[in-house]
């Protein structure tokens, strides 16, 4: 049961990794986050539920040890201290919305610690990450130089400028800046 629940946990981290940053949808207000949140948020319970079961499977809570377990406690910690001033919050939905946010990350993390444990797997993850990292920076050029197959959401562009399937430069930024260093890892 173990064997299985950790492969079906490995194929939707992949999943996530690969649909999330392709996700869009034009029938919504939001073209970009509310479909790629709601998309990752279902797969992230998705996976704690499989996880779940492969731990009561095995009658024993085990939680791997990580040199990250005493920071991330921490984390959460101040997440439930952060509760406290919700009542003097003036938008206190979006304080819960950040807080499932940040708890969904929590819980993927705990997740992947467990399951994620060979080279190899590593090694897949990170070449998705840089294989969907080249296809929205190729998509992005492909936008900045007019060339856009998806035209009804130019309009949130504002000027010419890249934002691919991201919907917001910053964003597009953020993941190259996070891929860029481990696509020079693969390439040297």
């Amino acid at each position: 049961m173990k064997k299985y629940c950790n492969k079906i946990i490995e194929l939707a981290l992949l999943t996530l990794i690969i649909v999330t940053p392709l996700l869009f949808s034009k029938e919504t207000e939001s073209t970009f986050l509310i479909t790629k949140e709601a998309f990752s948020k279902s797969v992230i319970l998705f996976m704690t539920m499989v996880w779940l079961i492969k731990l009561s499977s095995n009658n024993e809570v085990k939680i791997c040890k990580s040199p990250m377990n005493l920071p991330i406690f921490f984390l959460i910690l101040a997440a439930f201290i952060s509760l406290i001033n919700l009542v003097h919050s003036t938008a206190i939905h979006l304080s819960l919305w950040d807080l499932s946010n940040l708890l969904c990350f929590i819980i993927l993390y705990f997740i992947i610690s467990d399951v994620i444990k060979t080279g190899g797997q590593i090694e897949r993850i990170l070449v998705i990450f840089v294989l969907i990292g080249g296809w929205t920076a190729l998509y992005g050029v492909l936008q900045y130089y007019g060339i856009d197959y998806f035209h009804y959401w130019v309009g949130n562009a504002g000027r010419k400028r890249m934002f691919s399937t991201f919907g917001n430069p910053n964003f597009v930024a953020e993941y190259h800046i996070a891929i860029l260093p481990i696509s020079l890892i693969f390439f040297l």
